[in-house]
């Protein structure tokens, strides 16, 4: 079977082939050449994204298995990076995270606990006060993963300079489930992409925090909406499938107990109320991702 062409030159290509090889021009071979293009056009010139291609050129070279999960840490790794080099085109972070996002974005995540741990869960948290401060209706205390995102690419203008933006949605990726088909070289011209778009913009990053207004008494509320919504019945029907909640544990009842009393009055939030929330959550936190890890789900 014959060979497949797949190079056809024109007359200036041609010429530069015959004069750059040629043995008077003390050149490399045309396949030198050919070959040297080929990796070049798809090897980035920032050096943290360059570092990424080249890893998955070896691989492929040494026809090692690149699972989902190698690809998914690469795209983890290559968001976090971007705090120091911020990308303005949306449709880039879109691309980056769209194996990511949930299909089914009215799902509730009672499964929470098992999926995020506390590190993570400050990344998160952190995002939703940046999303509630650009838009009052973010349902802030809500326990979403990449739902988020949607808010994310509409501020995406009034986000993408700020450093603190990338570890958390690089925490998305981490946390999330691979919902769309990814291959490796689907990630290669990607990142070719993203290198291309950094290196025209060589916009400087804005290493300070988000300016967020959140009042206490609002933090107070999105506490108590996560610890009344997620660390509940509901929450334990979830992980143990006791729908019938006919084997809660008693020290689950007692929080339960405990936790009905939280609302307070209009004019009884402060510090100490906040920091009781804080540890009722955090309670919340430790009985029900052991609950995570006996889950029948």
């Amino acid at each position: 079977m014959p060979a497949r062409k797949i190079f056809q030159s024109d007359k200036l290509t041609e010429q530069l082939v015959n004069g750059m090889t040629s043995k008077c021009a003390r050149g490399a071979s045309i396949s030198e050449v050919v070959r040297k293009a080929i990796r070049d056009e798809y090897t980035p010139l920032c050096e943290h994204l360059k570092y990424h291609t080249l890893n998955l050129f070896t691989m492929l070279e040494n026809d090692e298995d690149i699972t989902d999960d190698v690809l998914k840490g690469i795209c983890m790794n290559i968001m976090y990076s971007l705090k120091d080099t911020p990308l303005s085109d949306k449709y880039l972070i879109k691309r980056l995270m769209e194996p990511f996002i949930n299909p089914n974005p009215m799902e509730q995540h009672y499964g929470y606990p098992a999926a995020v741990d506390i590190l993570q869960d400050g990344y998160l948290k952190r995002l939703d006060e940046i999303l509630w401060s650009l838009d009052h209706g973010y349902p802030l205390g809500a326990r979403k993963l990449s739902e988020r995102c949607f808010l994310v690419y509409s501020k995406w203008h009034d986000l993408y300079r700020y450093s603190e933006v990338y570890p958390c949605l690089a925490t998305i990726i981490e946390c999330e489930t691979i919902y769309h088909d990814i291959d490796v070289y689907w990630l290669i011209r990607l990142i070719k992409d993203i290198d291309i778009s950094i290196i025209l913009e060589r916009t400087e990053p804005i290493s300070g925090i988000f300016p967020t207004d959140i009042s206490l008494e609002d933090k107070c509320n999105a506490l108590i909406y996560t610890i009344t919504h997620y660390y509940s019945a509901k929450g334990y029907a979830y992980f143990k499938g006791d729908t019938a909640l006919l084997e809660i544990p008693p020290e689950l009842n007692e929080y339960f107990t405990y936790t009905e009393s939280l609302t307070p009055a209009a004019d009884s939030v402060s510090d100490e109320y906040y920091r009781s929330l804080l540890e009722a959550e955090r309670q919340g936190w430790v009985i029900f991702s052991k609950l995570a890890l006996t889950s029948k789900k």
